[in-house]
């Protein structure tokens, strides 16, 4: 009973919560980057799945806000509006930073010391299209800087900055994102399937990886390829459960899919297990160092570049219009954002280091500050 009426309790007071905040989003202001940094914010705890709607029309009041003169020539609120519009689809174009250039087509040398400005522009950087050479710059510009900055700034600009820098370099990064745990009846099933997806993912990887011999590998693959279960008799019993379970999970998404949104995405699924069946994505770095002769240093600067001229592609696709609901739409990205946050210094997975192990602790253990 005295757990009831506990629950009862916290559940009013996160409705009163949640009623508090809808009024803060829909409230006029004449400060149009309050409001800005209230949708930031609600972004970063993990809360917009909980605001969608409201967020929604508070970002189109921003987008349609024709003066735009409070913006003036300030590199942190333009580079704020600039990564908001685009992460919600609003087509905006780069030329809003030729402003912070002077005449040789150079950044401004005063925005240097604006490290607040530098970060906000790195953030809004990693939301950049292909053939966009402004934002490029601005990447650049504002990362090397922002470097320049943990060396001479204050130590709470200096943790700032280095948090940011190694968190953003994982290609927009959004680890708290609330859209993950939205409530709807797909979603919850694709609360139960991505782990599961995950574990099958770590355990093929380490299958090619370490444990299975030549012949065992070249028989998984040709199951995995021609997506046949009918001889995996021929297959040691691990392999047959790993098989079983990579089959049964593939269908159980496919059917889930076609009953909610009447789309068959098997296929699309099958050729990502074929693919990492195969290794096609796996130890991209030696596979460049042996093709070419190049160094360690060289693949590795190489391979960074196809991560991010992918990522530009895929800030553009995210703009189209498509069959499937929002909540697959956004589990898709979030899963490559995760994925990089985790491999982009190593196998921060199979080998965790310090620096994923401190991440994690600032995304669920550490209090939000």
């Amino acid at each position: 009973m005295r757990s009831s009426l506990k629950e009862e309790k916290y559940a009013q007071q996160v409705n009163e919560l949640k009623e508090y905040v809808k009024r803060l989003i829909h409230a006029e202001t004449d400060v149009p980057l309050a409001k800005m940094e209230l949708l930031d914010t609600v972004q970063r705890l993990g809360l917009n799945y909980r605001f969608q709607n409201d967020v929604k029309q508070a970002v189109d009041v921003i987008y349609n806000d024709s003066t735009n003169a409070w913006l003036s020539d300030d590199l942190y609120s333009t580079a704020l509006r600039f990564r908001i519009l685009r992460d919600h689809g609003y087509t905006v174009s780069q030329d809003v930073f030729r402003r912070f250039k002077d005449d040789t087509g150079n950044f401004k040398a005063n925005l240097c010391e604006d490290v607040k400005g530098l970060l906000s522009l790195y953030e809004a950087s990693f939301f950049g299209f292909q053939g966009e050479d402004i934002i490029d710059e601005a990447k650049a510009f504002s990362a090397t800087h922002l470097k320049n900055s943990v060396n001479k700034s204050s130590p709470s600009w200096t943790t700032t900055s280095s948090n940011q820098l190694t968190r953003k370099k994982s290609a927009n990064s959004k680890l708290v994102d609330g859209d993950w745990f939205r409530q709807d009846e797909l979603r919850k099933r694709q609360n139960i399937a991505l782990p599961k997806v995950i574990c099958l993912l770590i355990t093929i990887d380490d299958l090619y990886d370490v444990y299975g011999s030549l012949e065992e590998l070249e028989l998984f693959t040709d199951f995995v390829e021609r997506w046949d279960i009918t001889e995996i008799d021929k297959l040691p019993k691990n392999l047959k459960t790993l098989l079983l379970e990579v089959f049964n999970t593939t269908n159980h998404i496919g059917f889930w899919t076609m009953q909610e949104r009447d789309f068959n995405i098997i296929p699309y699924l099958r050729t990502s297990s074929e693919e990492l069946a195969r290794g096609d994505t796996l130890k991209a770095v030696q596979c460049y160092m042996n093709d070419t002769g190049a160094s360690e240093a060289e693949s590795k600067k190489y391979v960074d570049s196809l991560v991010h001229g992918t990522w530009k592609i895929l800030n553009k696709d995210l703009l189209g219009s498509y069959p499937f609901s929002e909540p697959f739409l956004t589990a898709n990205p979030n899963l490559a954002r995760t994925a990089q946050t985790f491999y982009q210094y190593g196998d921060g997975l199979g080998i965790p280091q310090n620096w994923i192990k401190d991440l994690l602790k600032l995304l669920l253990v550490e209090p939000y500050s």
